[in-house]
């Protein structure tokens, strides 16, 4: 049986998607402009709803919602924006809303209920808060990043968070490398292996 589904052309060829206030956001797939589909129709987009991130002199990679904050991530920076319903597309840049810190890996964007995760192009693992005030944090230790500067490559990295007995965890694998590390949320990082040791 095959089965067809209506994509709207205005979405592009997107890397990512995340939804904020019931509206999906897509980047393009390359250049800076995003855009927001109609409310509660994912797979549609108004033909003026598309705005550009540009603080940054790159390429939009992902956009990812966090806390009614939309985080548009480059290889450079974030760009916050927030759900102001005015206007085509109905978000706004937050004054002041931006993180000098670049996207080292797109599938390491992960979340739990204090922070959003992420690998940075300069091979620090950070916590970014949301909101109008968000605050980027380095976690990963220096030792960590010299040994991240050894990987192959970094940009294929896939990270996820879990909660085990009241504890959060970020969990971020390289695949290339074949290692996985995991943070225990206010712990000691530590390598996380399989097998007996």
């Amino acid at each position: 049986v095959s089965q067809s589904r209506y994509v709207d052309p205005g979405i592009g060829n997107p890397r990512g998607a995340t939804v904020v206030n019931n509206q999906a956001i897509y980047d393009e797939g390359t250049g800076q402009r995003f855009s927001v589909s109609d409310v509660a129709l994912p797979l549609t987009v108004n033909g003026l709803n598309y705005a550009s991130a540009e603080s940054f002199p790159d390429d939009l990679l992902i956009p990812y919602g966090y806390k009614e904050t939309l985080m548009l991530m480059g290889a450079d920076g974030i760009e916050l924006w927030w759900n102001s319903g005015q206007g085509n597309p109905p978000f706004d840049k937050i004054q002041g809303g931006g993180i000098n810190i670049g996207l080292g890996a797109i599938h390491s964007v992960a979340d739990n209920p204090d922070f959003v995760f992420l690998l940075g192009s300069d091979r620090n693992v950070y916590t970014v808060t949301g909101g109008a005030s968000a605050v980027a944090t380095v976690i990963s230790t220096a030792a960590m990043a010299k040994q991240f500067q050894t990987y192959e490559t970094i940009s294929d990295a896939v990270a996820w968070t879990m909660q085990f007995e009241k504890q959060w965890f970020y969990v971020l694998t390289f695949p290339t490398q074949n290692i996985t590390w995991c943070y225990p949320v206010g712990g000691e990082w530590f390598e996380w292996g399989t097998g007996p040791t």
